[in-house]
């Protein structure tokens, strides 16, 4: 099965979300991610999919481990991809295309067609 890795856990409805969707094997803790990436205890995962708190320094910190890492995935093979829920705007900060260039990829965005992307609270969706 495809390793997940959700670093933000946030409330932990990933884990039942991505497995009601055919992806039962995803790791998702209530830990300090920057504690684990310092204490170099990153699970390994074939891919890393987040959507991280758009405060402070998270989406700056999680690209730059994105890019900057090579970590192994569970497969075998260094690196993995990463697909992460970020606003609109990231892609035209200095430091974005600065990482970007230095990883010498461009990547894939994704973005709704015809209106705009509504957040569900974890909350609500299970009320």
């Amino acid at each position: 099965d495809l390793a997940i890795y959700d670093p933000y856990y946030c409330q932990g409805g990933v884990i039942k979300r991505l497995a009601a969707a055919g992806f039962p094997n995803v790791y998702n803790k209530n830990e300090d991610f920057y504690a684990v990436i310092r204490e170099s205890r990153v699970p390994k995962h074939d891919v890393l999919l987040t959507n991280p708190a758009y405060s402070g320094d998270h989406i700056v910190r999680l690209v730059n481990f994105c890019c900057k890492q090579v970590p192994q995935a569970a497969n075998g093979k260094d690196g993995c991809p990463w697909m992460l829920l970020l606003p609109n705007y990231v892609y035209t900060k200095a430091w974005f295309k600065k990482l970007m260039s230095v990883k010498g990829e461009i990547p894939l965005f994704l973005c709704p067609k015809g209106k705009r992307y509504q957040y569900e609270s974890l909350y609500e969706a299970e009320a």
